[in-house]
């Protein structure tokens, strides 16, 4: 006989008859076990709840830094490529944007580093890492310079202007209000940027919908044939081709990705990659069905008539639109809180560049100066994820995102009087070289935007350049990298390349001729 075969047996409804009949007996016994369930319910309440916010802040993330300017010149992507057209290329631009975060959430887990920039140089090397820092440039510059011509384009509706008046107004808000905020050296005062751009963006959806339905006057309303608005504009195939690198621009976020995966509470693994795959669906889900709904909305509501700026469509002359109004605030707010954010990554980049090439390490201009970050971008601790003196970042401070940016400050542990010491000592030529960078930048902005047409010029450039190479080509070398028999990855570098290359050389061509 075996030991477990000795041991008296009770049956289970013997055990829980004995369990009530010393429950009854005893009621303290009653009162611990209830008071241990009501326990263990909150806790399992608390969990569900602290992954069901970090679920929709990490979708919130890469939201924010998927939304942007690039919404203004979707409409009239729209009418370039048509509906069936416009509405393909979203699919398309949706897909590859979801499989170009997939790439990279792989090289994320597999090498443990949180910055987009780190990864390329792991897997790709320092050459590609330096031309990824200079896409970085030139997309912050490029889209800068959208939101100048944003700024004239607003100016417009509001009050009736000549090219040239267009042109004094434009100077007139960068030198009261785009450089200065510029120059900041600490810009805390812009962390609500974020959260106004993409407010004004859902206000301008609501605002564009009223208009439909309830238009001002007759006027207002589009004597296109919907059946004309089908196909793309001219009937011409170069006309989808104007349109692809429109649709990239609106869905560049890729620079984002490794640092929200980062923050995704979880040990690294499949269980994490599976989190972060079910926040990009939804990430790419609401931004999609963003950019549809103004884009269709605005194509009814107008026609051929509309304009490369959404803004442009609309006469703020008219009474009667309270809404439309807000929305052209807001935006025209966000506008230009949002042109410093862009300024400012590419001043520390021009920085680290030069520091590197003259003394081989970066130098910033101060050690506590700000990188800009995506919305509600946090660590489980409640710190950020930001750069250091080195221009690498450390788990204290904000990360160098193209979108939807929040700053937030660095924290030190020097006290009060060190830092006093510091500022003291620190060498005058740093005021300088901050202030004199800062200007090139933004004068550089302003110029490129006295002389552009219209932003859809500005954000086809970059589509077809940036955001094709930051945000297809490289992810694809990545996945290639890992698995050289991945389809996904090959036809994000061949087809990516390709469409680039064509796109660019179209948008230049229409341009100039």
């Amino acid at each position: 006989m075996t030991a477990s075969s000795a041991l008296p047996t009770t049956s289970l409804p013997d055990q829980q008859a004995a369990t009530t009949e010393a429950s009854h007996s005893d009621p303290e016994m009653v009162l611990h076990r209830h008071e241990s369930d009501a326990s263990q319910s909150t806790i399992s309440s608390t969990t569900t709840m602290a992954i069901a916010s970090n679920f929709f802040g990490s979708v919130a993330n890469l939201c924010s830094a998927t939304l942007g300017a690039g919404i203004l010149a979707l409409p009239y992507a729209f009418y370039q490529a048509g509906l069936v057209g416009g509405v393909l290329l979203l699919l398309l631009s949706a897909w590859a944007t979801s499989k170009s975060i997939a790439l990279l959430v792989q090289a994320c887990d597999m090498h443990r580093l949180p910055t987009y920039e780190k990864i390329v140089e792991k897997v790709l090397g320092r050459r590609m890492r330096n031309v990824v820092e200079i896409s970085i440039l030139i997309f912050c510059c490029g889209t800068a310079v959208g939101y100048v011509i944003a700024v004239g384009d607003i100016m417009e509706r509001v009050v009736y202007m000549t090219p040239s008046t267009k042109r004094i107004a434009m100077s007139t808000i960068w030198v009261a209000a785009m450089l200065p905020l510029s120059c900041l050296k600490r810009m805390q005062s812009l962390q609500c940027a974020s959260s106004v751009g993409i407010a004004s963006i859902f206000t301008l959806l609501v605002a564009a919908i009223v208009h439909l339905i309830h238009p001002q006057d007759d006027e207002d309303k589009s004597s296109t044939p919907i059946e004309s608005l089908i196909g793309p504009a001219g009937n011409s195939w170069l006309s989808i081709v104007q349109a692809c690198p429109l649709f990239f621009f609106a869905f560049s976020c890729q620079v984002n990705v490794a640092q929200i995966y980062d923050e995704l509470p979880g040990p690294y693994g499949e269980d994490k990659i599976r989190k972060m795959g079910w926040v990009t669906w939804s990430a790419v889900a609401v931004c999609g069905l963003l950019y549809a709904g103004i884009s269709i909305v605005t194509l009814f509501d107008f026609g051929d008539s509309v304009k490369p700026n959404i803004l442009s469509c609309y006469d703020l002359s008219a009474a009667g639109e309270p809404l439309l109004h807000v929305a052209f605030l807001a935006m025209a707010l966000a506008v230009v809180m949002a042109f410093p954010l862009n300024i400012f990554p590419a001043r520390v980049s021009i920085i680290q560049m030069w520091e590197k090439e003259h003394h081989g390490e970066p130098l910033l201009c101060g050690e506590n100066e700000e990188v800009k970050q995506p919305l509600l971008s946090k660590l489980e601790n409640g710190c950020s994820v930001g750069y250091d003196s080195g221009g690498e970042t450390d788990r204290n401070g904000p990360e160098d995102p193209l979108r939807a940016p929040r700053v937030v400050p660095q924290v030190s542990s020097i006290s009060d009087g060190d830092l006093a010491n510091d500022s003291e000592e620190e060498p005058e030529f740093h005021l300088f070289q901050h202030a004199s960078i800062t200007l090139l930048l933004a004068g550089f902005a302003l110029g490129l935007a006295l002389i552009v047409p219209n932003i859809s010029v500005v954000f086809g450039l970059l589509g077809g350049t940036t955001s094709s190479l930051l945000g297809f080509v490289i992810p694809g070398m990545l996945g290639l990298k890992v698995n050289r028999k991945c389809i996904s990855a090959w036809i994000l570098v061949i087809a990516g390349s390709i469409i680039g290359i064509l796109t660019t050389v179209v948008t230049l061509y229409s341009t100039f001729h």
